[in-house]
């Protein structure tokens, strides 16, 4: 039972936490805080319900009942004890063996699943050669599978991803590597085998790995050249495909929330004080069902006050007795006596009160003394008094509990202290109203008016100071904001005298370019992003209209001047002839870093132009992604 127990407390535990996380932390982007927070949470639920307080409860036994139960005690023997000890716990323990069982039989699955995983995953790494890269072991294979990192192990096939892709991947890996990653899927992995019955232990397990994959993703998208390229790598990797359990790996599900997460805002550092919110309602779990109750069973004389209090022997015997029987207040011998008293208390219950009644309580007072007092406010007032009291080893009164009703009147007073409690008063006045009341409790209510009025005074003269700050502060910002202000007005001026000036160049650029005209001495046909060929009524020159990775540009073709141009198809040979043809013309042109892909295409080119007369130029072209280039006019 105890074990079921257990379970059902840390069940309660990751409840707790995972309520927390669901509603608190799980839209805030502080990922590590939120990955402690969900750790400390599987910790806690299987340390907090080892937790064990006591708390020591004295009841009260009348002493013709202690007799009575004496005599039962003595008179029962030890096999009568066991029967009754076998047919009270025998519906309880066959219960609690079929729940055990059933709980076993579903742990033994899920740890087993769990150990056949990682025993699996051991043996696939193993068969692998690896390469040690930084601190990491590096596994290609050929298989088609996804990238994923087991502690330092990263594993990936290059041949299914671009170099671009594959970098951003491998950073996105080495994080979960660097921060042990691999740890928290392990435990929640252990959680959801222990707590196999719970489904929130199964979501808490899924939170910890959709934090993991945040967390890796925020730090990746430092490291790489761009975020959005990042984005669509994540979309283009949301294909499901077949890859090892017990393993942080690249391609996830929650594709669209990854791609939120890293939108967001980072959220403030003082979110993660939302976290403290589990304390209180650790407290209140922990007080709830991890407070053991001690009882301390005393024996009040029934007539003889002058009696001292017996606390009785603890056994199972006398656990199980009393707690199978009523224990009352008063048992009469006959019914004639019962009669008696019934019409004693009418009688009294319809005197009106008149006289002041006061009794003083301390924490030496005794048992018989506070019995003596609840029967004396029953005889002569009709008021039904009841309490529990706790004491030290010193017999003292540490903690007592007090409760009355009856002619109109109730109440309750509870006081509480370890060094045993402070003197107080129950009194009832001569208008009928009754209560409790403590000097020490009083002189503190004034001592706390006191104190609450000079805080108020000194709040006032804070405020009134702080008031005349700022508005200090408010005049002198107002000025500073007027002098941005006219600074921001002149810069304004500036800004449009400049923007006049950049529109008027921009109109003469404009118009020159207009009148320019870009002179092509290779055969036309030859160029292949040229599409149309139109001749012009004037000039006899041509207009080229060419297509340029969805652009549309236009160069004019007309007579008067010369040029040149280099496209994807021009060879090396009609490379030279152009230095050669240019240098008649005392044009240096002079050119290297050609690449070219696989049809001998031109993919990047590094050029220079120089026509001795003070134009000196010098050019990069590449291709995107290793494509060809666009059509370069040379125009001299």
């Amino acid at each position: 039972m105890e074990t079921l127990i257990y379970i059902l407390k840390s069940a309660g535990v990751i409840t707790l936490f995972y309520g927390v996380y669901s509603t608190l932390l799980k839209k805030e982007t502080l990922f590590s805080a939120n990955r402690h927070f969900l750790l400390l949470g599987i910790l806690g639920a299987f340390l907090f319900p080892l937790l064990q307080f006591t708390r020591t409860v004295v009841k009260e036994i009348p002493a013709i009942e202690s007799s009575l139960w004496e005599e039962t005690l003595n008179d029962s023997t030890p096999s009568e004890v066991t029967a009754l000890i076998t047919q009270t716990s025998f519906s309880w323990f066959t219960f609690d063996y079929v729940l055990m069982t059933v709980y076993v039989t579903g742990f033994i699955f899920f740890f087993g699943r769990f150990a056949f995983q990682l025993i699996k995953l051991l043996k696939w790494l193993a068969q692998y050669p690896s390469e040690r890269k930084n601190g990491f072991h590096i596994i290609e294979v050929n298989e088609t599978i996804v990238p994923f990192s087991f502690f330092n192990y990263i594993v990936y096939n290059p041949t299914m991803h671009t170099a671009s892709e594959l970098e951003m991947i491998l950073q996105h890996e080495k994080v979960h590597a660097q921060q042990s990653h691999s740890i928290d899927v392990l435990v929640s992995h252990i959680l959801t085998a222990v707590q196999w019955f719970n489904p929130l232990a199964w979501l808490y397990k899924k939170s910890i790995e959709e934090n993991l994959e945040f967390m890796a993703d925020y730090y990746t998208i430092h490291k790489v050249p761009s975020k959005k390229a990042y984005q669509l790598a994540l979309v283009k990797a949301s294909s499901a495909t077949n890859m090892p359990a017990l393993t942080n790996y690249f391609y996830q599900s929650f594709i669209k929330k990854r791609i939120i997460m890293l939108n967001k805002h980072h959220s403030k550092k003082r979110n993660a004080l939302k976290a403290t919110f589990i304390l209180p309602l650790l407290a209140l779990f922990l007080w709830s069902f991890n407070v053991k109750d001690v009882t301390e069973w005393v024996t009040i004389p029934s007539e003889d006050t002058s009696v001292e209090p017996t606390i009785l022997k603890e056994n199972p015997k006398e656990t199980l007795l009393l707690d199978s029987s009523e224990i009352t207040e008063e048992i009469p011998s006959e019914i004639t006596q019962g009669r008696i008293a019934e019409e004693e208390d009418l009688a009294i219950k319809n005197t009106p009160i008149s006289e002041e009644y006061r009794v003083k309580i301390t924490k030496n007072t005794t048992d018989s003394e506070l019995q003596k007092i609840k029967k004396e406010l029953q005889e002569k007032f009709g008021i039904d008094l009841s309490y529990t009291t706790i004491r030290n080893d010193a017999k003292e009164i540490v903690s007592l509990s007090m409760n009355y009703s009856g002619n109109g009147n109730n109440g309750n007073y509870q006081v509480t202290d370890d060094k045993g409690i402070e003197d107080f008063h129950f009194y009832i006045d001569d208008e009928g109203k009754s209560g409790f009341w403590s000097e020490a409790t009083e002189e503190r209510r004034i001592e706390r008016v006191e104190k609450r009025r000079e805080t108020m005074e000194k709040r006032l003269e804070e405020m009134e100071e702080l008031r005349e700050k700022r508005m200090e502060e408010m005049e002198e910002r107002r000025e500073e904001m007027e002098v941005k202000r006219k600074e921001m007005d002149k810069l304004r001026e500036e800004m449009d005298v400049k923007r006049i000036t950049i529109d008027k160049r921009r109109n003469e650029i404009n118009e020159k370019r207009a009148k320019e005209i870009i002179i092509v001495s290779e055969d036309l046909n030859d160029i292949d992003e040229i599409e149309e060929i139109e001749e012009l009524d004037e000039g006899g020159g041509y207009v080229l209209s060419r297509s340029g990775r969805g652009d549309n540009t236009v160069a004019v073709v007309s007579k008067g001047k010369s040029g040149m141009s280099i496209t994807k198809s021009t060879t090396d040979a009609q490379l030279a002839k152009m230095k050669e043809d240019l240098a008649q013309k005392n044009i240096t042109f002079s050119y290297k870093n050609v690449k070219r892909n696989a049809q001998g295409e031109i993919t990047g080119i590094k050029f220079s132009l120089d026509d001795h007369k003070g134009s000196k130029s010098t050019t990069v072209v590449k291709g995107d992604e290793n494509e060809p280039i666009s059509v370069i006019f040379l125009r001299h």
